[in-house]
C-alpha cells in the first residue's frame, strides 16, 4: 500500500502514488462547466464534485498514508468529503497542505519529503 499524494484544484486532481524508487502518478479531471458563468445551479456543482471526489477516493483506496495538497479550498472540500463519505480513507490522511501550482516533480518530491522517502 504506497504512501499517496493528492493535489486537488478546481480543475482537476493528481495522484502521486510514491515509493521509494517510483512515482506513478495518475490524472483525473474535473467536468465542469465555466464557473465565470451565473447560470449554473449550485445543487449540479455539488452533485457534480461528488463524483469528481468519489473518482478520486476509488484511485486511492488502497493507500496506507494520504497528503492532500492544493493552492485552493478544494482540498479541503475533498478531505470533507472522505470524513462523510469514505472513514477509512479519512484515517489515512496525515496532513492537507497549501501549496502552489508546482511540476509533476516538485509535488513528488515534496511528497517523498514529507513521508521520508528517499530522494528521486
Amino acid at each position: 500500500m504506497p504512501a499517496v499524494v493528492i493535489w486537488v484544484g478546481r480543475d482537476g486532481a493528481q495522484i502521486f502514488k510514491l515509493s521509494s524508487d517510483q512515482v506513478e502518478i495518475k490524472k483525473i479531471k474535473f467536468t465542469n462547466v465555466d464557473h465565470h458563468t451565473h447560470q449554473v445551479d449550485q445543487l449540479d456543482i455539488q452533485g457534480r464534485q461528488r463524483v469528481f471526489f468519489g473518482e478520486i477516493a476509488q484511485a486511492i483506496s488502497g493507500s496506507s498514508k494520504l497528503l492532500i495538497v492544493g493552492p485552493g479550498v478544494a482540498k479541503h472540500h475533498f478531505y470533507t468529503y472522505l470524513i462523510e463519505h469514505v472513514p477509512r480513507l479519512a484515517k489515512r490522511v496525515v496532513g492537507c497542505e497549501t501549496i502552489d501550482h508546482l511540476s509533476d516533480g516538485q509535488v513528488a518530491a515534496i511528497g517523498k519529503k514529507y513521508f521520508r522517502l528517499a530522494a528521486v
